[in-house]
């Protein structure tokens, strides 16, 4: 496999495009190549470098796409445990790269939760360990979503 994956890295510097192309696509394909794919990242060419960390980050939302939706619960940013250090500021600073809807307060929150699940996978915080802190916010998050609802019960 190695072999393999030398031969498609010296391609992403091919002077010819559909080379370049055809090997992104198989590395982007094939994550057992990436930490080929991660040396590759050290390489003189810039085309192959920019090339080789457009394929790791493929690499990483797939992974963050197979654990986040594995979710079977909703997540919101304003649910972190109050003791989560920097609580205050990183709900502010989810909130604002968020892109859910002012009108509808949840649908911002829920994205910035998700958003910022996906950084702590980005980051190699353990699987396991994003989905144990995405169950705490969960079970916050009912207390929450209620209160939201129906706030004159």
């Amino acid at each position: 496999m190695s072999f393999v994956a030398g031969i498609l890295i010296a391609l992403l510097g091919s002077d010819d495009f559909a080379s370049r192309e055809g090997s992104s696509l198989a590395l982007a394909a094939s994550p057992w190549a990436a930490p080929w794919v991660e040396c590759a990242r050290r390489i003189d060419d810039p085309e192959v470098r920019w090339r080789a960390d457009r394929i790791l980050e493929g690499y990483r939302s797939e992974h963050a796409a197979r654990v986040l939706g594995s979710l079977s619960f909703p997540v919101y940013i304003d649910s972190l445990p109050p003791n989560y250090p920097d609580q205050a500021r990183l709900i502010e600073a989810y909130r604002q790269r968020s892109d859910g809807t002012v009108d509808l307060p949840w649908t911002r929150d829920h994205h910035a939760g998700m958003l910022f699940l996906h950084d702590l996978l980005a980051s190699g915080m353990p699987d396991a360990d994003v989905r144990r802190l995405a169950e705490i916010m969960s079970r916050r998050s009912a207390h929450f979503l209620e209160w939201r609802r129906w706030p004159g019960e």
